[in-house]
């Protein structure tokens, strides 16, 4: 299971097809007053960038597999891995609070742990629907079929950007959070999957 999850590591060997960068802020600041963002901190006057770097979504060979592994991340014929820099300098990866996890991915199934995998050392992480949400987030907000938000928030260790997505009338339920710490020195990645 742990290689069909959508994290960097099952990247590392992944030929790149394309890459780029934005001001992570500025973006937010163009989408704060859509209906399905939520801004409920002051967004920062810094320049935090977003790195990414474009790979093609491998094909799923199980569907069985599916609701476990993101529908949501599955749904996109391309990745984006990414990391932030501020002030030219890349932030670090890892969670103080998280067993220093870069990223964590956990599955349940009636509140119950069927599958969690964390990520100890990484230099960037899967970003696809934060990049999707920051360039695309009229078009989102305008599909009837995307019940999607995007929360910015702060959090115990610093600011936050939350994803969520509902689907199958609410039975599968992910949340994505992108959290900044030690005032934007570090980042982790929490992927985070509840069927009903």
């Amino acid at each position: 299971m742990e290689k069909l999850i959508l994290t960097s590591n099952n990247f590392a060997q992944t030929k790149r097809q394309g890459k780029g960068s934005f001001s992570v802020f500025e973006k937010l600041e163009k989408i704060a007053n859509f209906e399905n963002v939520y801004i409920e901190a002051a967004i920062p006057a810094l320049e935090l960038f977003l790195h990414w770097e474009e790979c093609y979504t491998p094909n799923m060979l199980n569907a069985a597999f599916m609701p476990l592994i993101s529908p949501k991340l599955y749904g996109y014929k391309f990745q984006y891995l990414a990391n932030f820099s501020l002030d030219g300098n890349t932030l670090s990866y890892g969670d103080e609070t998280n067993s220093n996890a870069c990223e964590l991915f956990e599955a349940k199934m009636n509140n119950n742990l069927v599958f969690r995998s964390e990520t100890q050392v990484a230099d960037c992480c899967n970003c696809s629907w934060l990049v999707d949400f920051l360039l695309q987030a009229a078009r989102i907000a305008s599909d009837t079929l995307r019940s999607e938000k995007l929360i910015w928030q702060e959090s115990a260790q610093g600011l936050e950007f939350v994803l969520e997505s509902e689907q199958n009338d609410k039975k599968i339920t992910e949340r994505q959070i992108i959290s900044f710490q030690n005032n934007f020195q570090s980042v982790s990645w929490q992927h985070r999957i509840c069927i009903k």
